[in-house]
């Protein structure tokens, strides 16, 4: 999928230096293509027109930045998407004098440059450190903002919050009040994500980006209760921690390990994620529908051996490991990246409200110790045989038979509809050989 241009035309107005101000209208926005290049004509012929610099594609040894930084300001509604932007910069020149202009671009989702401002003419005097310059832009309309418009919200009054999500067509479950309540008596802030349909087809994604959030809490916590309200039947949360200290666990609900290391029947192979889906449905109704699951715990900073390569420190950056500094080590031959110290924890839990009434509280323990849920399934010989092997069959099929009461016990499956996928093996039937006689047998003759 590809995104598109947008067809509306961008305004904005700018405040320059020497107090002038600007109302520009430009093309489209370009969202889509290389941005190792920009062209614009009319910059190029300008420069031309006022006769200071010639347009080139060679760097400029004449003019150079020495120095910029860059401001943003007006997020109106919290989303990390900024709408005034102010350039500070200082330009300098070989010449004593000279007068200059710029011209601003910027760039959507490291998509092509887009022209955003261009300044008057303005005069800098060879390597001064005063004659820096300013430029201030309201970015107007028809600039993207991605395909979410979020809020974060807060209210003293639970009537005031709910009346507002109400007036901006959100939907309010029945009962919610009392939950918002509770919420915000702990001073905590509601994140509220709509998506824009529009805006994610025009950037062209099939599938909507994951959301990330940075906040600093005293409480190690996840609050589920307000989505238990409107739920239809119990919801499946997973839950995904990175450590420095240890494993995870809740201190409100017990933490389960899932059975691990058991034998099970080959047909399982085929059908895992059925196997799956009933063994973890089984273990939840052994814990009465109030347990989490541990199903994954792990060291990064130990691997003998590992699924996969640890992640490198810049994933693991992205994923808001803030303790993890630097560049990843280059590889050097066929070495794995080098490993971190955090330690990984998948929960997984299936709720409703009448089982889960309160949120989800944690602690991060002392516990460095690996786990991860793993089903063994081991085929049995089936080929000729070159020697006596009924002690084998017998064993083998006493183990299929342990396999299917293990299947049964884990997924409480009826034991029957189990045996009915086992290919049993048996003792393949050997024809009757006709003795040779000794000499035959030592000499080999016929």
């Amino acid at each position: 999928v590809h995104a598109e241009e947008s067809s509306e035309p961008r305004i904005s107005i700018t405040k320059q230096g020497q107090g002038a101000i600007s109302y520009d209208e430009l093309e489209p926005l370009i969202i889509n293509g290389s941005r190792s290049k920009s062209t614009r004509g009319s910059a190029q012929q300008k420069l031309a027109d006022g006769g200071s610099v010639t347009g080139t594609q060679t760097p400029n040894v004449e003019f150079w930045i020495f120095d910029a930084s860059v401001e943003l300001s007006f997020d109106a509604d919290r989303d990390g998407y900024y709408s005034a932007i102010k350039l500070n910069f200082d330009a300098d020149t070989i010449y004593n004098v000279a007068d200059v202009y710029a011209v601003l671009y910027l760039s959507y989702e490291l998509g092509p440059w887009n022209e955003y401002a261009s300044t008057d003419e303005f005069t800098i005097y060879g390597a001064s450190g005063d004659d820096g310059y300013f430029v201030e832009t309201d970015l107007i309309t028809g600039y993207l903002t991605g395909e979410y418009d979020i809020l974060i919200l807060s209210a003293t009054e639970s009537d005031g919050l709910i009346t507002w999500l109400k007036e901006n067509d959100y939907r309010i479950p029945q009962g919610a009040e009392p939950v918002v309540r509770s919420y915000l008596k702990q001073d905590m802030r509601f994140f509220v994500a709509k998506v824009n349909l529009e805006q994610q087809e025009q950037l062209g994604f099939a599938y909507l980006r994951p959301l990330q959030v940075a906040y600093e809490s005293e409480k190690f916590m996840l609050p589920i209760r307000l989505g238990t309200l409107n739920a239809k039947g119990k919801q499946e949360l997973f839950v995904y921690t990175l450590t420095k200290t240890g494993r995870v666990e809740t201190t409100n609900y017990r933490t389960v390990k899932l059975p691990s290391d058991s034998e099970v029947p080959e047909h399982v192979q085929s059908e895992f994620s059925d196997f799956y889906r009933g063994m973890f449905a089984r273990q939840t109704d052994k814990e009465n529908g109030r347990a989490v699951f541990l199903e994954y715990a792990w060291d990064m900073a130990w691997c003998d051996p590992c699924a996969a390569d640890p992640l490198s420190p810049q994933q693991l950056r992205e994923l808001g490991v803030f303790w993890v500094g630097g560049q990843a080590q280059p590889a050097v031959g066929r070495m794995a990246p080098q490993a971190q110290n955090v330690f990984v924890t998948r929960l997984h839990v299936s709720y409703d409200k009448e089982h889960f009434p309160a949120d989800l509280m944690f602690q991060e323990t002392g516990d460095r110790q690996n786990f991860q849920g793993r089903y063994v399934i081991r085929h049995p010989w089936r080929g000729p045989d070159k020697c006596q092997a009924d002690q084998y069959y017998t064993a083998t099929r006493e183990r299929q038979e342990k396999e299917a009461q293990t299947l049964a016990g884990l997924t409480g499956w009826d034991i029957d509809d189990i045996r009915s996928k086992i290919d049993f093996v048996d003792s393949p039937v050997q024809e009757p050989t006709e003795e040779k006689p000794w000499w035959k047998r030592i000499w080999g003759s016929d």
